[in-house]
């Protein structure tokens, strides 16, 4: 079981520019990729796993 609270996070930003005969910049672009992977459940050595099973997001008046 993957844990939905609990992810390792990866972000790449890559910058290019582009510049005009003199040396001045005209145009830039920025370009992130985010990348997510879930960890495995921690099961009884996390916090949101109580009475057995994961009570991650649960509402208190459920």
């Amino acid at each position: 079981m993957k844990c939905p609270y609990a992810v390792n996070r990866t972000i790449q930003t890559q910058w290019t520019y582009e510049y005009d005969e003199e040396g001045r910049q005209c145009a830039g672009k920025e370009v992130s990729i985010n990348k997510a992977s879930f960890v495995d459940c921690e099961l009884t050595s996390c916090g949101a796993y109580q009475n057995g099973k994961c009570c991650y997001n649960k509402r208190s008046d459920d």
